[in-house]
């Protein structure tokens, strides 16, 4: 059996194109996902969680993180689940086969999965990929022997402070130290003597992970005060840099789903937020457009 993990901020757009990619490519691959949405914008919260339903559900009105909500729900996975898959919520599957074939892989390996270097500071990503080879197996689609994960740990980001000790990998810390989300996780697993299949991040058009825009309503896509996101909070980053790719992406997965989402005026501010955010960025809305045009091209083969 495998079940899925998945977090969901208060963003409807990006809840609908990964639904709408999940039913229609990789829905019959596994045997369910386990949600969580969190944002203090409750009737988004509310209508994502209904969107999932059918599925195990954990809400929250208020703001979480990836690593929170995998620790939550893996504590919902049934006994007798085979494989545990994580994804992010900007996880876009395009191809049939995708999740299935990489699964079958769980038996000869014991973790699959993209990697990154996921520690601060630099220099001490670089001694813990000198013993295992990565500092992290990346949340975005990996799929991990359940059975093997009977050991103590959390998904969460960690801080380390100088002095303090990495027991797994026989480390004391020279400075202060972060570990990205599931990086602990994977150092004390992959310490266990465990083997990797490692593939990668992207690999259009057959699956996509479109980084960085599960954070832009907690930021970026902020109300005309300049003040307020759209999640509900007082964090933004009017003036902070964000790619064009990024852009282009959350433009398609609004273009692609919002005669889908009821949330009329929601749709109007969202509009009106990311159509501020291309212009304060420099770029504008035609060029942008026709970047999102092309990121759907990608569902469409």
């Amino acid at each position: 059996m495998i079940k899925c993990l998945a977090v969901f901020v208060s963003d409807p757009y990006i809840a609908l194109m990964y639904k709408k990619l999940y039913d229609q490519n990789w829905k019959n691959e596994v045997d369910g996902l386990m949600v969580q949405v969190n944002g203090c914008n409750r009737e988004v919260v509310d209508f994502i969680a209904d969107l999932y339903r059918d599925e195990t559900i954990i809400k929250h009105y208020d703001h979480s993180n990836q690593g929170i909500g995998f620790d939550e729900l893996f504590k919902l996975v049934p006994e007798d689940t085979d494989v545990l898959m994580t994804t992010c919520s900007d996880n876009f599957i395009f191809q049939k086969g995708i999740v299935k074939n990489l699964a079958l892989n769980i038996g000869m390996y014991d973790v699959v999965g993209s990697t990154g270097l996921h520690a601060t500071p630099p220099d001490v990503a670089d001694e813990i990929k000198d013993k295992i080879g990565f500092c992290r197996i990346n949340p975005f689609m990996s799929f991990w022997n359940f059975k093997k994960l009977n050991f103590d740990f959390t998904f969460q980001a960690v801080d380390k402070p100088k002095g303090g000790y990495i027991e797994s990998l026989n480390y004391q810390c020279k400075k202060d130290v972060g570990l990205d989300v599931m990086t602990e996780m994977t150092i004390k697993y992959m310490s266990l003597g465990k083997k990797a299949l490692i593939i990668n991040d992207d690999d259009p058009p057959k699956y996509v992970h479109a980084s960085g825009l599960s954070s832009a309503v907690y930021g970026h896509l902020v109300y005309p005060d300049g003040v307020n996101n759209l999640a509900g909070t007082t964090r933004n980053s009017l003036d902070c840099r964000i790619s064009k790719d990024t852009l282009a992406w959350l433009l398609a997965c609004y273009l692609e789903t919002y005669k889908e989402c009821p949330l009329e005026d929601f749709n109007s501010d969202y509009w009106e937020a990311l159509t501020r955010k291309i212009e304060r960025s420099g770029s504008s809305l035609d060029e942008i457009k026709e970047l999102a045009f092309k990121k759907k091209e990608l569902w469409k083969k």
